[in-house]
């Protein structure tokens, strides 16, 4: 039986791209890595076991180099506003992107976009993405992709906030493939109880798959205070 519909009483205040990842395939200057190995190696030399960056400019703007990679990952650039993550030329997405909330906010995607590429281009270029199949055929790809893009609605609304319990799942309508999910925690009498942090209401309620689409409502207020 399908629940009745419930209209919630909210006010959008505002709405916007709060995460955005990028990854993209480049070919980088020989003197451009041999400044990064250079920065990279006193960071190294200056780390008293910390792993703090060491401040350089670069790209046009202040960032701080890690002494270490992973994961795969040469150079590591960071600074409030983008993570810059740069790997070997083998990989075919060689150099990935992260915007922080803050410059995604201020000044809105497309320009946080635009400033560092018109700036990372000037020190690499675009490399061409070829992906040969088994059956032999070649794909081409773009040079530049988006891997992550989340977009946010932050709604005033304490009549549906106050209204997030222990049944609220049980009123999301969702397709059959769409497993809606929340935050758990087991109870000292073994009994599954919905919680975020130390609040006995549940707040995050997540629906989709995080591979293609997902839908997240969540309680903002709580979540900032917690943190």
């Amino acid at each position: 039986m399908i629940p009745p519909i419930r209209n919630y009483d909210c006010c959008l205040l505002a709405q916007g791209i709060d995460t955005l990842a990028e990854s993209a395939s480049v070919f980088i200057w020989q003197d451009l890595w041999d400044e990064l190995e250079a920065a990279k190696a006193e960071a190294r030399e200056q780390n008293t076991g910390d792993n703090a960056g060491l401040p350089v400019f670069i790209f046009g703007q202040d960032f701080d180099i890690k002494p270490h990679g992973g994961d795969g990952v040469t150079f590591i650039l960071s600074n409030p506003d983008y993570t810059i993550t740069i790997a070997p030329a083998k990989v075919d997405y060689n150099l990935q992107v992260k915007y922080s909330a803050a410059v995604l906010w201020q000044l809105g995607a497309d320009r946080a976009r635009n400033l560092i590429w018109n700036a990372l281009l000037r020190k690499m270029r675009k490399r061409p993405v070829k992906i040969q199949h088994e059956d032999g055929t070649v794909e081409d790809r773009p040079w530049r992709v988006i891997s992550r893009i989340d977009y946010a609605f932050d709604l005033d609304s304490p009549e549906m906030t106050q209204e997030i319990g222990a049944d609220f799942m049980g009123r999301i309508i969702a397709h059959s493939s769409i497993k809606p999910k929340w935050n758990l925690k087991i109870d000292e009498n073994g009994e599954d109880v919905e919680v975020w942090g130390t609040s006995t209401r549940m707040q995050t309620v997540t629906i989709g798959k995080k591979g293609n689409l997902q839908i997240q409502l969540y309680n903002k207020s709580d979540e900032v205070t917690e943190k």
